[in-house]
């Protein structure tokens, strides 16, 4: 186990040293303005790489199994109700922004860097219930089992290097996350007026 800051690009390079596959699942489900931790989650991740590289030339380095959202997915999206699109990416623009900027840092080092984006639906506490992976459309919601289920499949198959992998459940009964409605709600509150976040914090609403 490794602790430390995750700006200490030294642990990092320890953490991914001699590994084959990055489980990249450093995320915020609050749409808290100015997030930046997924983009310093890939600069650190890029720095510690880069490091091991030039230690080292003939490295073999990780492919990063980074985890992304469905909502950033043009094909995925297009094909569900524009309303609902429009509903979360405005509820939760700050961490989707945050998303968008370091998936795009990631592919400026697409030459010698390995990624795959992990584009899963809402995810929500469950138990397994069988997934499959595809490149179409993401089930409604999914287990945080079943989703680590199928970041181990991606890592141990290849072949997904910068391709979107999303996830189906193989049987019904995912539980649905009812609380959805009042966090659209507090995200909406959050896009369209920001200030409101300090607030909340100081009347512990948060």
């Amino acid at each position: 186990i490794f602790t430390g800051n995750l700006s200490d690009t030294s642990i990092i390079k320890s953490c991914l040293q001699g590994t084959d596959a990055v489980f990249s699942t450093v995320a915020s489900n609050d749409n808290m303005p100015d997030t930046h931790i997924a983009q310093d989650t890939a600069q650190s991740i890029v720095v510690a790489l880069m490091d091991i590289r030039m230690t080292n030339p003939d490295a073999k380095l990780p492919t990063i199994i980074w985890l992304s959202s469905a909502s950033l997915n043009e094909t995925y999206h297009k094909k569900g109700p524009a309303v609902l699109h429009w509903l979360l990416m405005n509820a939760f623009n700050h961490v989707y922004g945050d998303l968008a900027h370091a998936e795009r840092y990631l592919a400026l080092h697409k030459k010698w860097l390995n990624v795959v984006l992990m584009q899963p639906g809402g995810l929500v506490e469950d138990k397994h219930h069988g997934h499959e992976l595809n490149l179409e459309k993401p089930a409604d919601f999914l287990s945080y089992a079943d989703l680590a289920a199928g970041m181990i499949e991606v890592a141990e198959k290849g072949g997904y290097d910068w391709q979107g992998v999303t996830l189906g459940v193989k049987s019904k009964g995912t539980k649905i996350e009812y609380a959805i409605p009042g966090r659209l709600v507090k995200g909406l509150t959050f896009h369209f007026f920001p200030w409101f976040w300090g607030a909340a914090k100081k009347l512990h609403l948060q």
